[in-house]
């Protein structure tokens, strides 16, 4: 599933004694020492090809049970290919991660196993047979944080073959996302029946953001409303001709294992601090659909203990977010 892209210094420059070292590096990193293999015999190599994109983002669904998930091959960097089995054993590295972003969170160990420590490179091959896998659980992951894993390089069996420092650690950056999640247009209509001034802003955008394994929170992209709603939290709306918004009032979906919205909750609390609340109307299509990747969901806000206004939309999927 791994690419490996391994750059070869040309060989016409140097002299014949180094001419087996500049087929297999990947730049001048062996000369200069940063590697820290200087005067290393043999010039043989395990390296992590996605290590050079360090860190890697991986974005998982956060949903209940376990996910198996391929990470990485290893590769062995010689003029030849192996000629006996190397055995290579990884260690997971918490402080690559920090190292690499202090704002990323340690994926929890109780979270994740590993299938095998070690990845073996058979006779006659460069690239291990098996791929690093993890078995993952994101259920009790908070899918607004982002997580970091770190495995390196430990051991390698045979002794005259060394780890380059750039290629030894790979780092993953781990988002988490549902199926619904995404970049979404939104269509329909709405009805303010205490203040019928106030209108239906559409179409407009929204991300739809995982906020647990089965549900998604609304946040408008297309105006700032200030500090207060860092994500666009507030359900846009138009006040005559102008452009408005409810304040502490955006929609909450949640879905069941069939894709219907089995309800519609205010993402600033039930009720918010000024008195608003959702509910879903059962009237509604309240449902996903995944071959055209829209969600069509008719819900209310509600005001004070009142039903105020409805709402009757579609969320059509553009793009990932």
């Amino acid at each position: 599933m791994n690419k490996f892209l391994l750059k070869y210094k040309s060989a016409a420059m140097v002299t014949l004694a180094a001419l087996s070292l500049s087929s297999c590096l990947k730049d001048e990193g062996f000369e200069n020492g940063t590697y820290g293999l200087t005067g290393f015999t043999g010039g043989e190599f395990v390296s992590i090809g996605a290590a050079g994109r360090n860190p890697n983002a991986l974005a998982l669904e956060s949903k209940a049970g376990d996910q198996t998930v391929e990470l990485f091959k290893v590769t062995y960097d010689y003029v030849d290919a192996a000629k006996e089995a190397i055995k290579v054993t990884m260690a997971k590295d918490d402080a690559a991660v920090t190292a690499a972003d202090p704002s990323l969170v340690i994926l929890p160990n109780n979270t994740f196993s590993v299938f095998s420590n070690d990845l073996t490179i058979d006779a006659g091959k460069r690239v291990s047979t098996n791929t690093f896998t993890l078995k993952v659980n994101t259920s009790t992951l908070n899918p607004v944080k982002a997580y970091g894993v770190a495995f390196t390089i430990s051991a390698i069996s045979k002794s005259s073959a060394a780890a380059p420092k750039n290629l030894k650690t790979v780092i993953y950056k781990i988002s988490l996302k549902n199926k619904y999640d995404g970049f979404y247009e939104v269509t329909g209509n709405m009805t303010d029946f205490v203040a019928p001034v106030l209108t239906g802003l559409y179409p407009h955008t929204v991300n739809l953001y995982t906020s647990g394994p089965d549900q998604n929170d609304y946040g408008q992209t297309q105006y700032n409303f200030g500090g207060g709603y860092p994500r666009g939290e507030i359900h846009l709306i138009k006040n005559g001709a102008n452009v408005s918004g409810y304040g502490t009032f955006a929609p909450v979906f949640k879905f069941d294992a069939n894709d219907n919205v089995i309800s519609v909750t205010n993402f600033w609390g039930q009720p918010s601090s000024i008195g608003r609340s959702a509910r879903i109307d059962a009237s509604g299509v309240n449902k996903y659909d995944a071959s055209s990747k829209t969600i069509r969901v008719k819900y209310w806000m509600v005001q004070a203990g009142a039903d105020r206004t409805l709402f009757d939309e579609v969320y059509t999927w553009k793009r990932a977010r």
